[in-house]
């Protein structure tokens, strides 16, 4: 596992890159993975997945993130009628 620290899209961020070998018939979601997490934040800003054969499989960023809007515990609750599957 490495972990470093670099600027990802203007924010600081650390970056956590690992990976997982097969091992006693257990599978693993991924191969190889290398998270971004903003350093003030503690949020997610990317996450990048490598299956096997070291090929990109999914590769996730989150840009113009809005913190605190406003949400109560009735957006929360099943009993809210606009609240559907």
């Amino acid at each position: 596992m490495r972990l470093t620290d670099e600027t990802f899209n203007g924010r600081s961020a650390t970056v956590v890159e690992g990976g997982f070998l097969p091992h006693g018939g257990r599978k693993y979601y991924c191969a190889r993975f290398i998270i971004h997490r903003d350093k003030e934040l503690l949020l997610p800003v990317a996450d990048v997945f490598y299956d096997g054969k070291d090929e990109m499989f999914e590769d996730y960023v989150f840009t113009d993130v809005k913190l605190n809007v406003g949400l109560t515990a009735k957006e929360f609750s099943r009993r809210n009628e606009s609240y559907r599957f």
